[in-house]
């Protein structure tokens, strides 16, 4: 394992070395060129580690390694193919540009046009084809609401009871300070275990520029940790933020401040929230896992005072 992740690392090295070598040689007339070259390189080792990029490689990795292998390659061939497509992309690209460079004006409108169409569809179609998803996962949870018969295969990965709520509805759980999880009486027989993913998602209208999201983002984390999470080793957590403002710009530290706060607060409360709206449900092989007691933790919270 050790000799395959050296050879790794060291072909990683060479590719690089190599790379800026050719690019010291083919640029040293072109300065301009050679600063490009060095930013497209920062910018890409940026994009290496976006959340979906993480996400998809940590999934494959933790599935082969389940399967009992022993995965080492994952992420530099999750690059080689992210990287062909582009490069293809890029050639396809510019020869199109080329050949029409003379008409280039022409298409450009209807080139638009068709452009959001497709990137219109294609988002259409995911949002149905999720729906749709969302409508069959729905009506087998009824199903077995009503005392039908379980089917692994139609759910198998529904209501595992491994998430972060999951693990929230044990000792963990903290409501405004109140440790009301190790107060609780009425507990699952059967903890969950340890771990599970959590994607939190925060929208604002903020004229917020892009390293100001990064910071509010992270500051999901404080909220969920607030509820009791402590992000386990197997926990995945993956946090995102967005504005939807026009422009852009860098607010004072109160302004700064006051936005991380909203943040903190809003996850937490989406924790409990969701707590709160929980019934009790059947998970896979007739596993019962019983609704948070809402009378219970009210005369636990109001009994500390809150």
């Amino acid at each position: 394992m050790r000799g395959r992740v050296a050879a790794l690392y060291t072909l990683l090295l060479l590719a690089n070395v190599g790379a800026w070598a050719w690019a010291l040689v083919a640029f040293r007339a072109y300065p301009l060129l050679l600063g490009t070259g060095l930013l497209a390189y920062g910018l890409g080792l940026r994009h290496a580690v976006d959340a979906d990029h993480i996400a998809a490689i940590d999934n494959v990795t933790r599935k082969l390694m389940q399967d009992g292998q022993r995965p080492v390659g994952v992420g530099l061939f999750f690059s080689l193919g992210h990287s062909t497509v582009v490069v293809l992309a890029s050639v396809a690209i510019a020869a199109t540009a080329l050949a029409l460079s003379s008409r280039l004006r022409a298409y450009h409108d209807v080139g638009g046009i068709i452009g959001t169409l497709v990137s219109a569809t294609f988002l259409l179609t995911i949002a149905l084809i999720n729906l749709f998803i969302l409508v069959a996962v729905w009506r087998t949870f009824q199903r077995v609401r009503r005392g039908g018969p379980l089917v692994e295969e139609d759910l198998d990965t529904l209501l595992a009871g491994r998430g972060l709520l999951a693990r929230l509805h044990g000792e963990q759980l903290r409501v405004d300070g109140v440790p009301v999880g190790q107060l609780l009486d009425e507990r699952p027989d059967e903890a969950p275990e340890p771990g599970g993913s959590c994607i939190a998602v925060l929208a604002t209208d903020a004229p917020l520029t892009p390293p100001a999201l990064e910071r509010l983002a992270r500051r999901a984390g404080l909220g969920l940790a607030r509820a009791g999470s402590v992000a386990h080793h197997g926990s995945g957590e993956i946090f995102v933020a967005f504005a939807t403002a026009t422009e852009r710009s860098f607010p004072d530290s109160r302004d700064l401040d006051a936005l991380f706060q909203a943040a903190v607060d809003a996850a937490e409360e989406a924790v409990l929230c969701s707590l709160w709206a929980a019934v009790d449900t059947v998970g896979r092989e007739g596993r019962l896992v019983r609704a948070l007691p809402r009378e219970t933790v009210l005369e636990l919270y109001r009994g500390r005072g809150r």
